[in-house]
């Protein structure tokens, strides 16, 4: 290695330059070297994030949203029992008891299925742990349905899940409203007021 070392050329840096086989590598220290080779390569186009833009909902999936949030509020308060000042729901495959407001609404045939979709024969009150992390227990939701509506039922869900469906907007805030009706004079019933 040469006597008479050069120093990084970055202002305010006081490391000496890379050296290989007694030759500098470039004018600026290790670290500096490195930082102008990520500057400069499309690894640093790929790290930058970009920022994502939310694309605008339609006034269908805004409808269908709402119709589902009623839609679950009527399956969760039908299938409820009344304890004092709160209502709780037994979930429909682990037999587990939780507050209504901490309870999914589960399906049996899959929300993709629009003809189905909000059907009360196809929809339990489960807990969070049975719907979303396994994957709704189908097995023993359909064990536990036959025994409530029949193999006749089952049978009829399943034949109405293969009619192709397709809701307008008008049709869906109507099944929304509905459900809403539904609820508020369920929670009058009760004599609670449990949603908003």
């Amino acid at each position: 290695m040469p006597t008479n070392k050069k120093f990084c050329s970055k202002k305010g840096c006081d490391r000496y330059v890379v050296y290989r086989n007694g030759i500098p590598q470039s004018k600026y220290c290790a670290n500096h070297y490195y930082q102008s080779l990520y500057k400069n390569s499309s690894i640093e186009r790929t790290h930058k994030k970009t920022p994502k833009v939310p694309k605008p909902r339609t006034q269908k999936q805004n409808a269908i949203d709402r119709t589902d949030e009623w839609f679950s509020k009527y399956v969760r308060l039908i299938n409820g029992t009344v304890y004092g000042d709160t209502v709780i729901c037994e979930c429909f495959t682990c037999g587990t008891f939780h507050n209504i407001k901490k309870m999914d609404c589960g399906h049996y045939i899959g929300r993709g299925h629009h003809s189905v979709r909000w059907e009360v024969n196809n929809a339990r009150p489960q807990c969070t742990k049975c719907n979303q992390y396994q994957s709704g227990k189908h097995f023993e939701f359909e064990q536990r349905l036959i025994k409530e509506i029949g193999q006749g039922g089952v049978d009829d869900l399943k034949e109405k899940a293969k009619i192709i469906r397709n809701y307008s907007v008008e049709e869906i805030r109507e099944i929304a409203k509905t459900y809403r009706i539904s609820v508020r004079l369920k929670e009058k019933e009760l004599g609670l007021k449990i949603w908003n």
